[in-house]
């Protein structure tokens, strides 16, 4: 979480699904801008490390003031979601004014 005078908040969710404490920090916080990475990535005897399309949806859901910065997709050996598939969940949910995926050297300023 970063916050500054005059600065919109920042949160970084980093390498995690969604779950509680992920909610509970969105609750807390009320972030204006959210980083995600979002893509699927999975472990054959583990599981799902970091989150996919439905996780996205689901912090839309908990932030939908937020604006929501889909990222670390097309890059990671194991994941499950890639740029394309998740520009068409975005899509299909409604979510295009709120979760901005940026293209690759792609900068945003809020």
């Amino acid at each position: 979480m970063f916050r500054g005078p005059g600065e919109k908040t920042l949160y970084i969710a980093g390498d995690t699904i969604f779950y509680d404490e992920v909610a509970a920090v969105l609750e807390k916080y009320r972030p204006e801008v959210i980083i995600l990475n979002a893509c699927g990535a999975a472990l054959q005897y583990f599981g799902r490390l970091i989150m996919d399309a439905h996780d996205v949806l689901e912090v839309h859901k908990e932030a939908p003031y937020a604006k929501t910065i889909i990222s670390h997709m097309d890059n990671v050996a194991h994941a499950t979601v890639d740029r394309a598939g998740m520009q068409k969940f975005v899509a299909e949910h409604k979510m295009e004014k709120s979760a901005l995926i940026p293209e690759d050297g792609e900068t945003l300023e809020f």
